[in-house]
């Protein structure tokens, strides 16, 4: 995805642009946009990055941060707890065989597009970013990412 369709992914994300008067394409800022009942003044976004909460932009900022998990070290802030709790899991193939056993895995629950949405309040001011699905795991039946070390996610080899 070339930088400018992401950040009209971002800016979607973050706001009802089909609500809105009016939105133009700028450099500084990325977006102007112009919502009914403002007296019709335009306000700059400018698009940095977005993540769903601190906890993703540690894993992002961090980068062998869920490889650490994966190996057994503590989690970098306490609130990281819930969202990067590790499970097990057994991998096997089309066939029920069984080709791995306890595989570490973290389990993120997908947030639909709008549900980011009515987040946005929470988002004003944060620099997030939208992970892309090569980045992100695969989705599961459950509506999950799963994220392990065997996933291109990781940046290690497999132990």
């Amino acid at each position: 995805m070339d930088k400018r369709a992401n950040e009209w992914s971002i800016l979607r994300t973050v706001y009802n642009v089909q609500e809105c008067a009016g939105v133009e394409e700028s450099e500084r800022p990325d977006f102007l946009l112009t919502k009914d009942g403002h007296g019709a003044v335009p306000f700059g976004v400018e698009v940095t990055e977005l993540f769903r909460n601190q906890a993703d932009a540690r894993s992002v900022r961090h980068p062998d941060y869920l490889d650490a998990l994966f190996r057994g070290a503590p989690h970098m802030h306490k609130d990281d707890r819930k969202p990067f709790a590790l499970s097990w899991a057994r991998i096997s193939d089309s066939s029920g065989g069984v080709t791995d056993k306890n595989v570490p895995m973290i389990l993120t629950p997908s947030i639909p597009e709008a549900d980011h949405r009515r987040q946005s309040p929470q988002l004003s001011g944060a620099r997030g970013r939208a992970a892309t699905p090569s980045e992100a795991g695969t989705s599961t039946s459950s509506s999950a990412t799963a994220t392990s070390p065997r996933e291109t996610r990781c940046r290690t080899s497999t132990p």
